[in-house]
């Protein structure tokens, strides 16, 4: 049978067929390939800000190891070598980048001659005050008013040739110059390091200027300086987060030579080049970041760029496929088309091809949509959002069946979380507006009560006058994912404040120990010299009144201790308003002129249960807080005592104690009527490390709400801008216990003498001068040594003839522990008085079990102390 020709129309329309399918099969491709390039793009600057962000962390670290070495030098006198050493090297231990710590302190010209011999004298050869001469080596400073050579350095091998130099004539001289104007840290621009073997290695100079006067025009009294290896610096912040992410840059905007620009390269992908590439290029890159980063008076430029591993590893073939699948369908199509023309019979059979393919997706829809986590929907979007279709995950999703929402008895959104309607509304009409789908997410509140996160997705139809038709879409329940999230930040927050407390944990426990050793040398002086004293002597009263001062200092680092996890408190009756009265002299002295103090105490007070000092420490930094807030203009705070029936609806109110039961409590309130806060302030002062202080550390109130926990007790804050604060410590009383004052000081005992040979192994020679001396007022013949090793010889030459040995336990080298060891390994019966600056804890159960030849006594102790330590031990 002849075939019909093919009609010129039907033959267009293949081609028209085939060409629809190829622009769709393009514009498929490009919205694929761009939506795959802005995924990349925002993983990309995900991982830059996160890089960035722990870039900061970094340097504040440093900056906050360099501010404590700061504080140093605020005390009225000038640290030893020794002290500066001994501070440093603790920073040095923590901190991998730093090549040295310095200090420069500020000679008149007319001292010149003498510092420069006494430098000499102390270094063991010439020191002159120098700076970098034309050629490169170290010439001497010509005369000027002022010097600023550096006197201290740690550590110093390799670097004794700085000794003396004058940090106001080398390259670092504008950045000593802006601190000590600014008062404040400076950075210098990077420099090469002077230290071998590496010699020419990039570093950054940070530099603190020391200030002892009040007055803003007087001068620097010397300058701190760190000076940082700046690649390990940066390596600290890449190892924190190990991803093969990224490529950094870090340029210095203010240099305008190429070599002096670029500061830092780093890539952490296998296989990288080791020649650091170019700014340009790095700009060139088809993802790029540039992200400030502001330090010390510097502004530096972060240039960041994905690795090409990584780049790799994200890209999609995706596109591709949809372009070679659309061109092929596109083929197809036309091919169909071309045989539809040709015979009606194709025509019909593909109908009914057709037919049954819709159906298959329809049974297929059917089924997808069942197994969503969610429910999909249509509906009429009007007032009420009419809904004419709901898929089954209705029930799962919300409780309510398909039929309650299509039949009205149910409208969705009557289950939306009140506080987000207005949100999802406003996204709804916007995305209607603009002619965008709607991703939004917002919470449901199902039919049982509880609540659901819904991640909802549609788009709108219009009709053919532009009023709105429909609306469809799916809302899929992600309740698992939110919780995780919640789970897994709530997880990372306190991973990091645990770091942080236990950061300074560890430093307020060495800081105790070695105030305590200092105060060992105090308390045991004035007690000898209080014993040498003829009867009536008016240096009595003077003498005690230093060893209260030096107990209520011990008393002060126990609680440090106790906070570093290496002590105890101390739990006793205390009556309020007898402790805050005993602090109105420190409070006025502590607050100067700028406010008026005023106490409203009440008698007769039930005493509670509580550690004074703790207290006393928390009414003193609300109390300051108090003279912060009021600022310049006059003001007043008061400071009043009394009890006061507490009910669930007050302390529910608190911040902290809201958990407590009802009833009478003891309270403490300080009210000013200072600059108050704003809600959003108030919110956040218990947070660590929040403060609106410039020098603050934001400690106080969190360590302040911290004890009023451990106290069982509430705070309650009350705070009007304009108008002043008002913190409100309550206490449960205890009327049972008597609250007496703490006892004096005993006096030595009386008639007891012993004589012998002891030996006393300490490091500080304070501490063993002192209990040398207090040894040989009860008749013993004492020998001090200063190490363990050294003190294991002595024991070995007189085993024999030593009746006991004081034995510190935190010593350099060889430590109590190894030298106790040592002294039983060469004589087993041998009498031990362990000394610390930390509490007993489990020292002596750990130290063995032998009982009458071992004790412990705590620094600081008095004469007293050693005496009834020795009487337990000797008999």
């Amino acid at each position: 049978m002849a075939r019909r020709p093919i009609p010129i129309l039907q033959s267009y329309a293949a081609l028209i067929v085939l060409a629809i399918g190829v622009s769709v099969s393009v514009i498929a491709y490009r919205i694929s390939a761009q939506s795959v390039q802005r995924r990349i793009e925002a993983e990309f600057f995900r991982s830059a800000d996160v890089q960035h962000t722990l870039t900061r962390e970094v340097l504040n670290y440093y900056g906050a190891g360099l501010f404590g070495l700061r504080n140093l030098f605020l005390a009225d006198r000038q640290p030893t070598r020794d002290e500066f050493d001994r501070a440093a090297k603790e920073i040095v231990v923590h901190y991998s980048g730093v090549a040295s710590l310095e200090w420069a302190t500020v000679i008149a010209g007319a001292d010149r001659t003498a510092f420069e011999a006494e430098m000499s004298s102390k270094l063991g050869r010439p020191v002159q005050i120098s700076k970098t001469g034309g050629d490169g080596p170290l010439v001497p400073v010509e005369s000027k008013p002022y010097y600023t050579p550096v006197t201290f350095i740690y550590p110093t091998d390799g670097k004794e040739v700085v000794f003396g130099f004058d940090i106001t004539t080398g390259k670092i001289a504008e950045a000593v110059e802006r601190a000590g104007r600014d008062r404040t840290l400076m950075v210098s621009s990077a420099v090469k390091l002077l230290e071998s073997p590496d010699r020419g290695r990039i570093g950054l100079v940070w530099i603190w200027p020391i200030f002892r006067s009040t007055d803003v025009a007087a001068p620097p009294t010397g300058y701190v300086l760190g000076v940082f290896r700046l690649n390990d610096m940066l390596d600290e912040s890449l190892r924190r987060e190990s991803n093969t992410d990224l490529e950094l840059l870090y340029v210095d905007p203010a240099q305008t030579e190429a070599e002096q620009r670029v500061l830092y390269y780093q890539t952490i992908a296998p296989g990288a080049p080791v020649q650091w590439p170019s700014e340009q290029e790095f700009r060139r890159s088809a993802f790029f970041r540039e992200q400030p980063l502001a330090i010390g008076g510097k502004t530096w430029a972060v240039l960041y760029r994905p690795s090409i591993l990584w780049l790799h590893e994200h890209q999609s073939h995706l596109s591709l496929w949809l372009l070679v699948t659309g061109l092929v369908l596109s083929g197809m199509a036309s091919g169909w088309v071309f045989q539809f023309t040709r015979r009606a019979a194709v025509v019909e059979d593909l109908v009914d091809a057709r037919t049954k393919e819709v159906i298959e997706s329809r049974r297929e829809l059917a089924s997808f949509l069942h197994a969503l986590p969610g429910m999909a929907f249509r509906g009429r979007y009007d007032e009420q959002f009419t809904l004419f279709y709901v898929s089954d995950g209705a029930t799962a999703l919300t409780g309510y069946a398909p039929e309650d929402f299509i039949a009205g008895r149910v409208h969705l959104r009557d289950l939306i979380h009140p506080d987000d309607l207005a949100n999802v509304r406003a996204a709804t009409l916007a995305a209607l507006t603009v002619g965008h789908e709607l991703a939004i997410e917002y919470r449901l509140r199902t039919r049982d009560g509880r609540e659901k996160w819904v991640l909802c997705r549609g788009h709108g139809r219009r009709s053919d006058d532009e009023n709105i038709n429909y609306f469809e879409g799916i809302a899929l329940d992600i309740t698992p994912q939110k919780l995780a999230e919640i789970e897994r930040i709530g997880f990372e927050r306190k991973l990091l404040e645990g770091q942080k407390l236990e950061s300074l944990g560890l430093l307020a426990g060495g800081i105790a120990h070695d105030f305590n050793n200092l105060l060992t040398g105090i308390l045991g002086n004035a007690n000898l010299a209080r014993l040498g004293l003829p009867a009536g002597s008016t240096l009595h009263s003077h003498l005690h009144a230093i060893e209260s001062a030096s107990l209520r200092a011990a008393e002060l680092c126990r609680q440090m201790l106790a906070y570093a996890g290496k002590g105890r408190f101390v739990v006793e009756p205390v009556d309020l308003s007898a402790l805050v009265e005993g602090l109105v002299p420190l409070l006025r002295i502590s607050i100067g002129q700028r406010a008026e103090l005023q106490l409203s105490p009440t008698r007769g007070l039930p005493p509670v249960t509580a550690d004074a000092t703790q207290l006393r420490q928390i009414v003193m930094n609300l109390v300051l807080n108090s003279a912060d807030a009021i600022a310049t203009h006059p003001g007043k705070i008061t400071i009043t005592t009394g009890t006061m029936r507490a009910d669930a609806a007050l302390l529910a109110q608190c911040a902290a104690g809201a958990d407590r039961p009802a009833g009478e409590y003891v309270f403490i309130e300080i009210r000013d009527n200072g600059v108050g806060m704003a809600p959003e302030i108030r919110a956040k002062i218990f947070e660590p490390f929040f403060t609106t202080k410039f020098a603050g550390r934001g400690l106080g109130l969190a360590a302040a709400l911290g004890i009023v926990r451990s106290h069982q007790g509430a705070l309650q804050v009350e705070s009007t801008p304009g108008k002043g604060s008002s913190f409100r410590l309550l206490l449960p009383p205890n009327a049972a216990a008597d609250a007496r004052p703490a006892a004096p000081c005993a006096s030595a005992p009386a008639g007891w003498r012993r004589t012998g040979q002891v030996l006393v192994i300490d490091d500080e020679e304070s501490v063993h001068q002192v209990a040398a001396e207090m040894l040989a007022s009860f008749g013993f013949t004492p020998r001090a040594i200063g190490d363990g090793k050294s003190g294991l010889a002595a024991f070995r030459e007189r085993s024999a003839q030593i009746e006991v040995v004081l034995l510190d336990l935190v010593m350099p080298g060889m430590n109590g522990e190894q030298t106790l060891e040592g002294l039983r390994q060469i004589r087993r019966d041998v009498r031990v008085l362990l000394m610390s600056g930390y509490t007993e804890g489990e020292l002596l159960r750990r130290f063995g079990p032998e009982r009458g030849r071992l004790a412990f006594l705590s620094k600081p102790f008095t004469r007293e102390g050693l005496a009834d330590k020795l009487r337990e031990l000797l008999g």
